[in-house]
């Protein structure tokens, strides 16, 4: 049976569990683990995520990971580090990353970006909860609107369960003067909140000229002495708002009250919180749209596993999808991979940690792949040219594509039409099979949609 060939990049925590999903999918396999820490090298990747030896050495060695033969690097640096993901993806591998590669238009790598993509043909997509799950919401909430002024995403959430590595990233424990000093200070930091406020104009046609990110400290009301030393006055807490503008206007606008923990806070910081669940989104518009969502299970779960286990449930649509910057909009709808079969290494392992028994792609039985079905590419339509068509035969799975832009239809199949719509509408091509790696779509033939990608 041929498996999507897996690389983790970083083994902390959420790569932990994400380690743990690709063993228990039948339909992956852990090719390679690059690590940060030097006493991690040289250890196998399944000891470090706690079920055993996988016979996967983990590295330090960038070269030694990029002649992999992969098709999926699930990312997970502790910031944006564009110097990594340009070579993963000319060397041929997509990137699903928790951490970067949701919106970056506006970096200066940007075009290096695009054209690593093209090289590789390999594609770039960014998820998680926040950034990820919660502007996926505001699309979806969306969705009911035929008019949208503007849209407002507030959300809470506790850090307790991260790593110290990332607690002491994000500045816990510092004095405001002293995250005032640090290079960048809150920017560094959260500047990736307004790739997703530009994301979600872009997607939604909102028109904006600018961008304003502010953010306010609130200490700690009193001392933490557990993964890290946080005295009482240091900092406990942060709120910070990130804004896509026009006219000054916010258009486009996500709030995060970021926490240690509710017992290291002020009340009044906690009145400024979402009323129910951790997230609030506000479609402003005709009509109104408002979503609340919940996450409830063990701490850990929330926190660790379900940032992890959203990249993972993206893999095969990813490695589907067309060269280049991927959005939620530019792939089916998010949705846990159908549990019809389980690996019996799901199972707890001696002296290891569950891996939470990943549901596996829909397969059939014999090695075959052409069971279940999903949609690979949408069509956007703009007046009545339609933009980016890929069409599939739903019989044996091959898949065309027409010339992005060119309202015309493929010459390599004439069943790769383009109709005359309703300017406003958006829809899916028919769905088709889940391809085994080696007979995915040629994806030479859209060079064209990279191209355009390079001009916006």
């Amino acid at each position: 049976m041929e498996k999507f060939r897996i690389v983790q990049w970083f083994t902390g925590d959420i790569a932990q569990h994400q380690i743990r999903l690709v063993d228990a999918h039948p339909l992956m396999e852990l090719v390679g683990a690059f690590v940060f820490h030097d006493e991690k090298v040289g250890r196998d990747a399944g000891e470090i995520a706690g079920i055993g030896p996988l016979g996967v050495r983990a590295t330090r060695d960038m070269d030694e990971i990029l002649s992999l033969e992969a098709d999926c690097v699930l990312y997970n640096p502790p910031t944006e580090r564009y110097d990594e993901i340009v070579p993963i993806l000319a060397s041929g591998k997509n990137v699903i990353s928790i951490m970067s590669g949701w919106n970056p238009r506006r970096y200066e790598c940007f075009p290096d970006i695009v054209d690593a993509c093209a090289e590789g043909e390999s594609s770039l997509f960014g998820t998680g909860l926040n950034p990820g799950l919660s502007y996926e919401l505001a699309l979806i909430g969306s969705s009911i609107c035929h008019e949208v002024e503007s849209v407002y995403i507030s959300t809470c959430e506790r850090q307790s369960t991260l790593s110290p590595v990332f607690l002491e990233k994000f500045g816990f424990g510092r004095t405001e003067e002293e995250l005032a000093r640090t290079e960048g200070g809150a920017r560094a930091i959260f500047d990736n909140l307004l790739q997703i406020t530009d994301l979600i104009c872009r997607e939604l046609g909102l028109a904006h000229d600018g961008n304003e990110l502010t953010y306010e400290y609130e200490p700690a009301t009193r001392d933490y002495d557990e993964k890290i030393l946080i005295r009482k006055g240091t900092m406990a807490g942060l709120v910070v708002k990130a804004s896509s503008t026009h006219g000054g206007v916010p258009k486009a606008t996500i709030e995060l009250r970021f926490l240690l923990g509710t017992d290291y806070v002020s009340q009044e910081f906690l009145a400024g919180a979402p009323k129910q669940g951790w997230i609030e989104v506000d479609v402003r518009g005709t009509p109104g749209s408002r979503l609340t969502h919940e996450i409830y299970a063990d701490e850990k779960v929330v926190k660790t596993r379900s940032t992890g286990t959203k990249a993972v449930n993206a893999i095969p649509f990813v490695c589907a999808a067309a060269p280049g910057l991927v959005s939620p909009l530019d792939l089916p709808l998010p949705r846990m991979l159908k549990p019809e079969a389980r690996s019996p290494k799901s199972e707890v392992r001696p002296g290891g940690a569950s891996s939470g028994g990943l549901p596996p792609l829909p397969h059939r039985g014999g090695g075959g792949l052409a069971a279940a079905t999903i949609a690979v590419h949408k069509v956007r339509v703009t007046g009545s040219r339609a933009i980016g068509i890929t069409t599939a035969n739903a019989a044996d799975g091959n898949s065309t594509a027409g010339h992005v832009g060119s309202g015309r239809e493929s010459s390599s199949n004439p069943t790769a039409v383009t109709r005359q719509m309703n300017p406003l509408m958006t829809e899916f091509t028919p769905t088709a099979p889940i391809q085994k790696p080696s007979e995915r779509v040629n994806r030479n033939r859209h060079d064209g949609q990279v191209e355009r990608m390079r001009h916006q």
